[in-house]
C-alpha cells in the first residue's frame, strides 16, 4: 500500500432525498479496497449502510471498463436525460 491515507472519498451524490452513494478508496485487512455504497443519516453524520459493494482495487480497471460500457450502451438506447 502507498502513502494514501485512507479511506479517499472519490465522489458523492444524492441517491434520493436523505440517502447518499459514495465511492470511496479504502483499506481492510491490509488490503486497498474500492466502494461503491449507500450511506443514511444519522445524529448528524452519516454512516454506510448495507446496500452496497467492496472489492479490491484490483478490479477497479475492470469496473471502470464495465461503467464505460454501460455509459456508452444507455447513451446510444436514449436512455439517460441530457448531460449538465
Amino acid at each position: 500500500m502507498s502513502d494514501l491515507t485512507l479511506p479517499l472519498l472519490i465522489a458523492e451524490w444524492p441517491r434520493n432525498s436523505r440517502d447518499r452513494i459514495r465511492v470511496r478508496l479504502n483499506a481492510f485487512n491490509g488490503r486497498t479496497t474500492i466502494e461503491l455504497r449507500e450511506w443514511y443519516p444519522t445524529d448528524g453524520d452519516y454512516k454506510p449502510g448495507k446496500a452496497g459493494i467492496t472489492l479490491s482495487v484490483e478490479h477497479v480497471r475492470t469496473l471502470a471498463d464495465a461503467f464505460a460500457k454501460a455509459l456508452a450502451e444507455a447513451e446510444s438506447r436514449n436512455l439517460l436525460p441530457p448531460a449538465g
